[in-house]
């Protein structure tokens, strides 16, 4: 069952794969007589199948992939501005985030800004947008690129996730710790001895990444991991720790 449910919610992801059928019933009506019933019942099924996969299709979908699919904790590993414009947010944002699956297996997915693909069904919920953003969602184990966002999580969810979220916010302040340690000192050395107007321009210069010695290249890398780490930590103790919708703390 679930095999047909994962092939069902594939085909009405992508709206465009219904079209082939569409053509064909369509072709069929063409054949058939005037005011015949089964023109009139070719007709309605073409229709509501474009309706169905075009319009509907996450109405019916997010439960059902609510219902069979598995929980996992996803993270935004890139984010960018998209030349698609929509009037009420302006620029579209696509992003890419990373999660493991229950085989321990690194799995891709691609979202953007605009699709609300949420659980339950007319939440308030943000759409993680920016990288080290961390988030909950259900997948489906045989079609791995299929999900949607949880807004919220039953008891039952929760004494899965929240240890595993506790945890990930342990080894993230420990990776800070250990990387701001190896930060500051590298600053101090590339640092040194510069005036203020000196240090101004180096840290405009490894900002760009244009140029940068063998230390500064090394620096600029840290800086950007902290910054990850920050939003990282942010992101689960804010939001899903604390959040009232998730662990409740």
């Amino acid at each position: 069952m679930e095999e047909v449910i994962s092939i069902l919610i594939f085909i009405l992801n992508r709206w465009w794969l219904a079209l082939p059928l569409a053509l064909l019933l369509g072709g069929l009506i063409t054949f058939l007589p005037s005011f015949s019933f089964f023109r009139l019942l070719l007709g309605i099924i073409v229709f509501f199948s474009l309706l169905l996969s075009s319009v509907f299709s996450s109405f019916f979908l997010t439960p059902l992939i609510s219902h069979y699919g598995k929980l996992a904790i996803a993270e935004v590993v890139k984010s960018e501005t998209t030349m698609m414009i929509q009037e009420e947010y302006g620029n579209i944002s696509a992003m890419t985030a990373q999660y493991v699956d229950e085989q321990g297996i690194m799995q891709t997915i691609t979202y953007r800004d605009n699709s609300r693909p949420v659980y339950p069904l007319f939440s308030r919920y943000y759409i993680p947008t920016q990288k080290g953003d961390i988030f909950v969602i259900k997948y489906l184990p045989k079609k791995q690129k299929e999900f949607i966002f949880l807004e919220e999580l039953t008891e039952d969810e929760r004494q899965v996730v929240c240890p595993v979220l506790k945890g990930k916010l342990s080894d993230y302040q420990a990776q800070k710790l250990s990387l701001g340690s190896e930060r500051d000192v590298l600053k101090s050395k590339v640092y040194q001895g510069l005036t203020v107007e000196e240090s101004d321009k180096l840290t405009r210069k490894i900002r760009r990444g244009e140029g940068l010695t063998a230390d500064e290249q090394r620096l600029m890398v840290l800086n950007e991991k902290l910054l990850v780490l920050d939003r990282n930590m942010d992101s689960i103790q804010n939001d899903l720790i604390q959040g009232d919708r998730f662990c409740r703390e």
